[in-house]
Parts: structure tokens; sequence; C-alpha cells
């Protein structure tokens, strides 16, 4: 790019260096595959609960640990009305992997209202 008084004036020859110089790095090492699943997305619950409820995911103290562990259940019981076959396929049905970090919380976390399993908790 080259700026005389005032004005920009586009440097195509350098634009075109820049993208065939982004082109080469990306044949060198291209971008890693995306699995389709791993083992943590194949684990059971208990197994799930334990792992995320663990060290060095565990809370020191027990009243943060106790809210974490339904904040825990909760997620689990949601993902587990989704379609799929591992977390992460129910992950992805549930349209939270689209919602982005926070857009996936009230879908996730809110009570169902005709969910009798959890009728008189509070959230």
């Amino acid at each position: 790019m080259i700026i005389t008084a005032g004005r920009r004036e586009s440097n195509s020859a350098g634009q075109r260096h820049g993208q065939d110089s982004r082109h080469a790095q990306l044949e060198r090492f291209p971008p890693r595959p995306v699995p389709e699943t791993w083992a943590a997305t194949e684990l059971d619950r208990g197994s799930v609960q334990a792992l995320l409820l663990g060290p060095p995911f565990a809370l020191g103290n027990p009243a943060s640990q106790a809210g974490r562990r339904i904040g825990l259940i909760r997620v689990l019981d949601w993902l587990e009305r989704q379609p799929g076959g591992t977390w992460q396929d129910r992950w992805v049905a549930s349209g939270a992997d689209t919602a982005g970090n926070a857009g996936w919380r009230p879908a996730g976390c809110t009570r169902p209202a005709a969910d009798a399993a959890t009728r008189g908790m509070t959230w």
C-alpha cells in the first residue's frame, strides 16, 4: 500500500505476493482434519461427570462445587434429550454449536415447563 498526500493507492503486486505467500503456507502447512468423534465425546454419563467434577476442574469451596455439579447435571440432562450417538453429536444437533459461547445457555439451562423430573427445583 502506498500513501501519498492523504491518498491511499493499492499496490496490487504486493497484495498478490501476500496472497501467493499465504497460499504457499497453506500448502506447506495444511489445516488439521477435524475428527468426527474422539474418546471424550463417547464417554458414558458417569465418566463425563467424574471427569468434569474431579481435578483439575474441582473447586475447593464445597458450595461452589455443589453448584457446578447441579449445572453439569442440567446440561447433561439437556444434551441427553438431543439426537445423536455422542455428546458432540448431541451438542451440534441442539444448535448450541452455532449459537456461540453464551447464546446456547438459555436453551441448555432453562427449566422445561413440562419436565416433571425437574418440577420444584430452584434454577
